[in-house]
């Protein structure tokens, strides 16, 4: 990824942080502010610059808005009261989808973008459509489908699903296997101590030929 992009983004990422950090009102203020003032904005102008050809700019904006939510978790949306603004709120959705959408149909050498890093991005951003949803679907049903991300079809979003479920298959294998081998490490330690035991009793056994030799060598 270009330098500057990922430099601007990580820019834009800070001072939503420093907002968060100086911000002396409740939570739900905050998320209202960084919505109105940010998110909202924000969204806007990745699409627009989206369209407009100027891909390095939107990318700043989406990317650096995408590791904020990615790091400070679900609460500015579900704390917020945005939604009741709902032609403002459901722009956020819209644009966003709608300006992702555009740079992931570009070529990496459009986006300035290094092999490999397309795959990478793209299982992020899955992520974030993935928890934005099932949150938009608990709180914001009655917007219908207005008020979730629509990057990726619902066959790609099954397929990320199923990636998933698969991965934390293999996770719970890996924790099963390291229970194994943590009894078999346990029960090689008693072996150990088994042994060690036995060795002590063959020294005692030894020693006592020993005494009896003594005494034989006494008596005599």
């Amino acid at each position: 990824m270009d330098i500057k992009v990922a430099n601007n983004a990580a820019k834009l990422t800070g001072n939503l942080f420093e907002i968060v950090e100086d911000w002396n009102y409740g939570d739900t203020s905050l998320h209202n502010e960084l919505w109105m003032k940010h998110f909202i904005p924000k969204s806007k102008q990745a699409l627009t610059n989206a369209r407009k050809g100027r891909y390095d700019l939107s990318m700043q904006s989406l990317l650096g808005m995408l590791t904020f939510f990615m790091h400070y978790g679900p609460f500015w949306l579900h704390d917020q009261e945005i939604y009741m603004e709902e032609d403002e709120f459901c722009s956020f959705f819209s644009n966003t989808s709608d300006a992702w959408k555009i740079l992931f149909s570009k070529s990496d050498d459009e986006l300035k973008l290094k092999e490999n890093c397309r795959d990478s991005l793209k299982q992020v951003v899955m992520k974030l459509q993935h928890d934005v949803n099932n949150i938009s679907d608990d709180l914001f049903g009655d917007l219908d489908d207005n008020a979730r991300l629509s990057i990726f079809s619902d066959d790609e979003m099954e397929e990320y699903d199923e990636r998933k479920a698969r991965g934390q298959d293999d996770e719970d294998e890996d924790e099963e296997d390291e229970d194994e081998d943590e009894e078999d490490e346990d029960e090689d330690e008693e072996d150990e101590d088994e042994d060690e035991e036995d060795e002590d009793e063959d020294e005692e056994d030894e020693d006592e030929d020993e005494e009896d030799e003594d005494e034989d060598e006494e008596d005599k």
